[in-house]
């Protein structure tokens, strides 16, 4: 869960009051009240650990994106780690942790800098609050990078020996389904995932909206009129289908760029595109905490950890697409087909489901002609046609798996 740590209020340096500082209208419910809060308070830093284990999170991402030494914010995020500490040492099966996230390459793009950030970090953050209280993935702590044109030239940087202390993961300003590899989906932890989430056995990122004030195309909560529609469809409903071993919500508390889930007011909003009100102030922390128990739900396996969890439904897998009844699966061979099927929505997975294959999906009830000759299909077998209709559906090719019962 990526979490903001540059809240200020009445703050003795500036910024001051970092909330109207940045315009943000958004009015957050802390300790039982709506009002605007200081990242370092120790009572509201208590209230939020207390709500991410309760729902299930097992560690924040700290957005030390706008450089690591950033004075204010480190000192705040150093005060929740702080906390963090002091919560895992009396709440052993409820631990919380953290990792930290750098950018300062993207405004730079120096691939130095993830050096130079990977040891402070290893010093600020591991060291001072102890290796057990930062998050490990794959047997190192986890750090994620900005990657804007630098990982390629980081990857070439030698020596690095601060970065070898850490597992790495990604961010970059805007992430869709074209501009990173398909084998890289699970390396990207952030930020604006425009396409929604990006299928992967690794890792997943999901967030609610977004719209970074600044000109971007934003991200509507609303799809299909629905209300959180985009968070759901675009992000959990993909998530719980592919099953991946880590995901990453977009964010607790970032409401400066509309990403937040946490409790908040929402009456001074614009009400446009990524800048929603909400019906209340709950609905996406409630949310939240639905998926997140439907996700820890899932079934794992010695073998890989995350088995897909297929219903019956549409899935896309690398520019193809197959149905699904949940126990076996067929695939829709040629977009003529899958338009004869309303074009329906469909889930991305990153590799076929591993259910009994039974080949191309049968075709829908109605009149279809290959070549010249024109057949009619019941839905489940198909027979030639004596007689012209009316209209009919132009497919190239018979179906490859339906009994064929003659002339109609």
């Amino acid at each position: 869960m990526w979490y903001s740590a540059w809240y200020t209020v009445n703050a003795p340096t500036s910024p001051q009051n970092l909330w109207t500082d940045w315009s943000i209208p958004y009015v957050p419910r802390v300790l039982g009240q709506f009002r605007v809060y200081d990242s370092g308070e120790t009572a509201v830093i208590d209230e939020h650990i207390q709500m991410l284990t309760s729902a299930g999170v097992d560690f924040i991402i700290l957005d030390l994106t706008n450089h690591i030494g950033t004075g204010f914010i480190l000192q705040r995020a150093q005060a929740i780690c702080s906390r963090i500490v002091q919560w895992n040492s009396t709440h052993p099966t409820k631990m919380l942790k953290y990792a930290v996230a750098i950018g300062a390459t993207q405004w730079s793009g120096d691939p130095a800098d993830i050096e130079t950030e990977a040891g402070n970090t290893w010093s600020w953050f591991v060291q001072t609050y102890g290796i057990n209280n930062y998050f490990h993935w794959a047997g190192k702590p986890l750090l994620v990078a900005n990657d804007q044109g630098v990982r390629a030239k980081w990857n070439g940087l030698t020596p690095k020996p601060n970065s070898d202390n850490f597992t790495f993961k990604w961010w970059n300003g805007t992430v869709t389904s074209n501009s990173i590899p398909v084998a890289e989906y699970g390396n990207y932890v952030g930020w604006a995932f425009t396409s929604g989430a990006l299928p992967s056995s690794e890792a997943m990122m999901v967030l609610p909206g977004w719209n970074n004030m600044k000109g971007a195309s934003p991200i509507d909560r609303y799809l299909g009129g629905v209300e959180g529609g985009f968070y759901q469809a675009k992000g959990w409903n993909i998530v719980l289908a592919n099953n991946p071993k880590l995901v990453v919500i977009n964010s607790f508390n970032e409401y400066a760029e509309n990403t937040a889930i946490a409790p908040a007011k929402t009456d001074n909003l614009a009400n446009t595109a990524g800048t929603n009100k909400w019906s209340a102030p709950d609905i996406y922390w409630n949310l939240t905490q639905h998926f997140i128990a439907q996700y820890r739900s899932l079934p794992t396996d010695a073998i890989n950890n995350n088995p897909m969890h297929i219903v019956a439904g549409n899935y896309g897998v690398n520019g193809s697409i197959y149905y699904s009844n949940g126990s076996s699966v067929c695939s829709i061979p040629f977009i003529e087909l899958y338009q004869a099927m309303g074009s329906p929505a469909f889930i991305p997975l990153y590799a076929v489901p591993t259910l009994p294959n039974s080949g191309g999906c049968n075709y829908p009830p109605g009149y279809f002609r290959v070549g010249t000759v024109i057949y009619y299909s019941n839905g489940s077998q198909y027979c030639h046609m004596n007689s012209i209709p009316q209209n009919w559906t132009q497919f190239p090719a018979l179906p490859s798996n339906m009994p064929f019962n003659g002339d109609c």
